[in-house]
């Protein structure tokens, strides 16, 4: 859950009512609540349905809510969104593979030898990118990120997006510059994830606080079973 202010009386109600309430943690900028519960309890405090669906587009099965989270009175005004009901977004990386990771973490090596490097690695979810960016901005350890992941702007949540949103903007209040890679797909972004040509872009280059950069991105070629990196 993101938070738009704080009240912990109300919030620690809420959660008593979600099981297994030790599970909950804080983000170190108080920006942030995560916890865990059965799919039964979730459906019963958010008010929702969940369910099993197929991405005809992906082939991609997935779970989500059929509706969006209703919130109690108590904790409605110091809730700003509920992010992690479903696994429908995923991230790509701008070299289509992991090893473009790898290969960002050498170039930055490459390019400031005498530079601290930290790597932020989290679950590939909407839940674990909120996670990530609250993170980074709590441990104030950073003052520029490079980001290679994204996705299609338009399979984002609002919800989702605008948490992480909050989140980056937290990072930037502190002085922290962010960068992320534009993608490979030039203006249909969403091509990679739903076959469209429509025109989008990917985010989180696409946020207010993260410049974009069309230039990232990496390919492999395999040739007679070894690896050829291409940047």
């Amino acid at each position: 859950m993101s938070l738009k202010l704080h009240d912990q009386q109300a919030l620690q109600q809420f959660l008593a009512d979600v099981p297994n309430p030790a599970s909950s943690q804080v983000s170190g900028n108080r920006q942030s609540i995560t916890f865990t519960g059965t799919a039964s309890r979730l459906k019963s405090t958010f008010h929702i349905g969940l369910g099993n669906y197929l991405d005809e587009a992906t082939g991609r099965r997935f779970f989500a809510n059929d509706s969006a989270p209703a919130l109690p009175k108590s904790v409605s005004t110091v809730v700003e969104s509920v992010v992690g009901l479903d696994n429908h977004a995923v991230k790509h990386h701008a070299g289509r593979t992991k090893g473009e990771v790898d290969l960002d973490v050498e170039v930055v090596h490459a390019l400031a030898a005498a530079a601290d490097s930290y790597v932020y690695e989290a679950e590939n979810s909407s839940a674990g990118e909120l996670a990530m960016y609250q993170q980074i901005a709590s441990d104030k350890k950073v003052s520029v990120v490079s980001i290679s992941g994204g996705s299609c702007e338009a399979s984002e949540h609002s919800s989702a997006a605008h948490a992480v949103d909050k989140a980056i903007a937290s990072g930037t209040a502190e002085g922290i510059s962010h960068f992320a890679a534009a993608g490979d797909d030039g203006a249909t972004d969403c091509g990679r994830q739903d076959g469209s040509k429509r025109q989008a872009v990917d985010f989180p280059s696409s946020d207010p606080d993260v410049s974009g950069d069309a230039a990232k991105g990496s390919a492999y070629t395999v040739v007679s079973g070894g690896r050829t990196e291409n940047a």
